[in-house]
């Protein structure tokens, strides 16, 4: 798919009934299954609700919840359980779902966290808390490999002994985000070497077979909050966004070690892209169409589509009445074009594909969809 070829709205999924408590607020999550069947939306009731389906055929399938606090993110399974996934909270705790149930629970952190990644072969988990502990866990039993900064690389091996989880609304310990970590991946390849990016912008490349060692390369990536990160083109580009308004891709090929310089990190820098609008709120990034384009959310309350090759702005996608701030693509299928997106006016999310025959277009209740195409 060329996406000169325009992209329609599929299908409006979440917001009804099967959720009313959730509906009355913003998504804290949205997530593709891998092959693209199944999407998760986590709601204001600390739910998570799973829709399955395809073309226009989305519908409610079942609700899981136990979380005490928001859902924070959300890592299908690609191996191993049959349509398991794991979940992290702001109640510190991660779990593992399969058949409506949860499967087991894991604690070490004593903070909220943040952000979640799971390697591709599902051999690696790692999870990030706002007071800037990273945990790695053997994903199959939960016990903890080590625990480090983001900051300083400080290392502790296994071991890392259970916390107690938050009660609802109870304090948390950081009251200094600058240092939370905001955004953690895995490439496609190597389940041994993530990412790890702060709130203050900074981009940390770990190999687990030599942490003792510290960060392999570290790069400022943004000089104000790092909202997203993510791998693709074969784990050759790095897609990073902030809300110093700046959405950029960087050639991961010219990776030196320790800290890059500034003419180093120059180099390394593709492109930069700043036709959507991100200042104030936690918007996301994702690449998708084959790692031919990225999709991100903005304040604007539009989806804007980028070239990844060169950051050229292919289009805008309206359809939302709020900040987009989530959107997704499924992370196994590697040419689809198929997006959703959320935003904050409530917990549904509209899914976006290649436009079809117009003159049956779209049932009545589905909001306006124009493109617009920006020079």
């Amino acid at each position: 798919l060329a996406l000169s070829q325009d992209l329609g709205l599929e299908a409006t999924v979440g917001g009804d009934a099967a959720y009313a408590d959730g509906a009355n607020g913003c998504a804290s999550y949205l997530s593709f299954s891998p092959q693209g069947d199944q999407l998760a939306i986590a709601t204001a009731d600390c739910k998570v609700h799973l829709y399955s389906g395809h073309a226009r055929r989305w519908r409610w399938r079942r609700t899981v919840e136990g979380h005490r606090e928001l859902v924070t993110s959300l890592c299908w399974l690609q191996q191993g359980l049959p349509g398991g996934f794991f979940t992290s909270s702001l109640d510190r705790t991660i779990r593992l779902w399969s058949n409506n149930e949860v499967q087991a629970t894991y604690t070490a952190h004593s903070d909220w966290i943040r952000c979640m990644a799971l390697s591709r072969d599902d051999s690696a988990l790692v999870s990030g808390c706002v007071s800037s502990k990273v945990v790695g866990w053997d994903p199959a039993t939960g016990a903890v490999r080590y625990e480090l900064s983001a900051v300083d690389g400080t290392l502790h091996q296994g071991g890392g002994g259970d916390a107690e989880p938050a009660r609802a609304g109870a304090r948390l310990n950081c009251t200094n985000f600058d240092n939370s970590v905001n955004s953690l991946g895995f490439g496609t390849a190597n389940p041994f070497c993530f990412l790890s990016g702060i709130r203050a912008g900074m981009v940390q490349f770990w190999d687990t077979r030599c942490l003792g060692q510290g960060s392999t390369f570290m790069l400022q990536a943004h000089d104000w909050k790092l909202n997203k990160l993510e791998l693709g083109a074969g784990d050759t580009m790095l897609l990073t966004s902030g809300r110093d308004g700046a959405l950029r891709m960087w050639d991961t090929r010219l990776l030196g070690a320790g800290l890059g310089t500034g003419a180093a990190q120059r180099r390394m820098l593709l492109w930069e892209a700043r036709r959507h609008t991100c200042t104030s709120y936690n918007v996301s990034c994702t690449f998708f169409n084959g790692d031919s384009a990225v999709a991100t959310g903005s304040e604007d309350g539009l989806v804007w589509l980028y070239d990844a090759s060169s950051g050229s702005p292919l289009s805008a996608l309206e359809g939302h009445g709020g900040v987009v701030h989530f959107v997704a693509t499924p992370p196994g299928l590697g040419g689809s074009p198929l997006l959703a997106s959320s935003s904050i006016e409530n917990s549904s999310a509209l899914i976006w594909s290649p436009a079809r025959e117009a003159a049956d277009a779209f049932d009545d209740q589905l909001p306006c969809v124009r493109r617009k195409t920006e020079a």
